[in-house]
């Protein structure tokens, strides 16, 4: 199958929805601002951003929820 232009990028603007659809379903957003180095800091210890965060996060509510 042989698409033009138009048609790949329809199809790629189909696939963003449904992946964006996907992600709104089953997570949550939150924005977080930080000191800034702290996003360098996180990145030295070899974890992502949004990783280290969420490991974080659950720990202490399953600490704080005991």
């Amino acid at each position: 199958m042989v698409m033009n232009g138009k048609e790949a990028k329809k199809r790629l603007e189909k696939q963003y929805k449904r992946q964006n659809e996907h992600i709104k379903d089953r997570y949550d957003r939150v924005s977080v601002t930080l000191p800034k180095g702290t996003k360098e800091r996180i990145l030295n210890q070899g974890k992502s951003i949004n990783g280290y965060i969420t490991e974080l996060v659950l720990k202490d509510l399953e600490r704080i929820e005991k």
